[in-house]
């Protein structure tokens, strides 16, 4: 930017051009925060979105429809965004995967699901009656209950600050 701004964009390899969604999630959630926290963001965004084309998911397609991820979904998006960028270790004749820290796995779920949550908002918004947005918000709220567990409920949540979560709301679901 000419104005010497520093601003991280996620681009699509088959176009070479910047994905519209995630720069305006970006621009809106992003813009007077240190680079280094967007690009970490991002970077687990782009893992989100490489498992959504791995699973042929079409987001717009399933935000529009209010089915969102169901929980053997969630799952492996959980095991997709462990895994680590790092080349496997060998040891001996075994091939052992890399994974990331369990706060670094917490902070992708959480920034996969608050732009999941982002780009449901509008058609929630815009639902015909106010059961319908309910039922929408409801289900998202399942989403997010789907990748809580107990252990990951005591650390720490990168986005309180910005947007509050009602955890004993995503454990009562979770238990139901």
């Amino acid at each position: 930017m000419e104005s010497g701004e520093r601003f991280a964009l996620m681009i699509d390899r088959a176009t070479g051009m910047p994905d519209p969604h995630v720069c305006k999630y970006s621009a809106t959630y992003h813009r007077h925060r240190s680079i280094n926290s967007a690009e970490r963001e991002l970077d687990a965004l782009c893992l989100f979105h490489e498992w959504l084309d791995e699973r042929g998911i079409d987001l717009a397609e399933r935000v529009m429809g209010g089915a969102y991820l169901y929980p053997d979904e969630v799952e492996a998006l959980s095991n997709k965004l462990r895994s680590s960028k790092r080349p496997p270790r060998v040891l001996g004749n075994s091939i052992v995967p890399r994974i990331v820290s369990a706060n670094t796995h917490q902070d992708r779920m959480n920034w996969a699901f608050a732009y999941t949550n982002w780009r449901a908002a509008p058609y929630i918004a815009r639902a015909a009656d106010p059961s319908q947005a309910i039922n929408m918000r409801d289900r998202l709220a399942c989403q997010s209950a789907c990748k809580r567990d107990p252990l990951s409920a005591r650390k720490r949540d990168p986005l309180s600050r910005w947007r509050k979560v009602d955890r004993t709301r995503a454990f009562a679901l979770r238990a139901a």
